[in-house]
């Protein structure tokens, strides 16, 4: 099953019956089924895909027209629902009323209890934050090919509820962060100070830190659509920024070793980093003009003019442009300003030492190496954040 395509239909009960739920376990019912109640996110009416008899389990259909896909909301009314289906948990697939790119599969789980002293039946809800998968396009596809598609086929209840459990899964995003980590710390420089011929471990370990950190955060930011999906797409990066772009090109050498090229940290990341989420859209300039945000100025020579030379906030290496034009108006459209300090340029260039590398000096730009392997693109969407050493394997917990 590919998590990262569009909801279908046929594919996921497909996937359902041949891979996920116990073997010769799933009943198909394709009913429609509607809500007991006045809904305000979900739709009127739902349908029944089927359920496993050994598990008690039924799967529903859901679709919602709730904008910001609101987890909480949806699953009170889809808990209504199973209550008045008799069942006591379901998997159940949220799926935009108008657009399929993207869904939600869910476990919740609905236990009844009474107290000795009382009569009353009283009901306990799982929380629909933790047991939740978001799906399709442009997500992050390790975790749920990891903890749906790889293990073997459901056994139990509690095998079931333990693939969608947050504690497991953010258990492994925290280890798999620990070797990409221990992974690119070899890889990376930072120039630091240029008069220090040694390789600094300490500074680069600290980049590093600051690397994931930002991704991070960058990460958010592009899941709430304040990002282009175009800066994390391979295809797209070739297509509309960077000429010839291969993250994974190996160098014409007797061990076809992978390039060290850093085009990518420094022509989309850097940019992105430092002269856009640390520069508003638009300011005024010393004239008092009001200027958007903007490559700096090349002279005759194609070298930094001398009024923009090393301004942190003046985006850089167009020379790998395709149209660096394109390339800001796509950064202007959607990317805000965050004046928080995560995306401040730590270079201190008048003592010459250049923390994060975000300059003109042709001395700093060669010792900066951050390699385009490092970020594993395939259907890039940060999942490069993360990998299994050697194995080059992404993850990002499920949003």
């Amino acid at each position: 099953m590919n998590f990262d395509q569009p909801y279908n239909r046929h594919e996921f009960v497909s996937f359902l019956r041949q891979h996920f739920l116990p073997e010769n376990d799933f009943v198909p019912d394709e009913t429609p089924v509607d809500f007991p109640i006045q809904t305000h996110y979900c739709c009127k009416t739902a349908t029944r895909l089927g359920s496993s008899k050994s598990l008690g389990l039924g799967i529903y259909e859901v679709h919602h027209h709730s904008k910001p896909n609101a987890r909480v909301g949806m699953s009170k009314e889809a808990f209504r629902l199973l209550y008045a289906e008799g069942k006591q948990c379901a998997l159940v697939i949220f799926v935009p009323e108008d657009n399929t790119d993207n869904y939600r599969f869910s476990f919740i789980e609905m236990t009844l209890h009474q107290d000795e002293d009382s009569s009353r039946v009283k009901k306990t809800y799982s929380n629909p934050r933790r047991y939740s998968y978001y799906l399709g396009k442009g997500i992050a596809w390790h975790t749920p090919n990891k903890y749906l598609n790889k293990k073997d086929r459901v056994t139990s209840i509690e095998d079931l509820r333990s693939r969608f459990s947050v504690e497991v899964l953010t258990k492994s995003f925290y280890q798999e962060l620990s070797d990409w980590y221990a992974w690119a710390i070899d890889e990376i420089r930072f120039p630091n100070k240029l008069d220090d011929s040694l390789v600094n471990k300490k500074a680069n370990a600290e980049g590093a830190i600051r690397l994931i950190t930002r991704l991070i955060f960058v990460w958010f930011l592009k899941q709430k659509g304040l990002i282009p999906n175009d800066f994390f797409d391979e295809n797209a990066i070739r297509e509309k920024f960077i000429e010839d772009f291969e993250p994974n090109k190996r160098e014409d050498n007797l061990f076809g070793y992978k390039s060290k090229e850093s085009v990518y940290y420094k022509a989309i990341l850097q940019n992105l980093f430092f002269a856009m989420l640390n520069c508003p859209v638009f300011e005024k300039d010393e004239s008092g003009k009001t200027v958007e945000r903007k490559f700096r100025r090349l002279d005759e020579n194609g070298k930094a003019d001398s009024n923009d030379f090393d301004d942190n906030k003046l985006m850089r290496y167009e020379k790998y442009f395709k149209n660096p034009k394109a390339f800001i108006e796509v950064a202007n459209r959607t990317i805000p300003f965050l004046n928080g300090g995560l995306f401040d340029c730590l270079d201190d260039k008048r003592n010459k030492n250049y923390i994060d590398g975000f300059s003109d000096k042709e001395e700093v730009q060669k010792k900066l190496i951050v390699p385009d392997y490092l970020f594993k693109f395939r259907k890039f969407n940060l999942q490069f954040l993360i990998y299994k050493c050697r194995k080059y394997v992404s993850y990002l917990p499920p949003c």
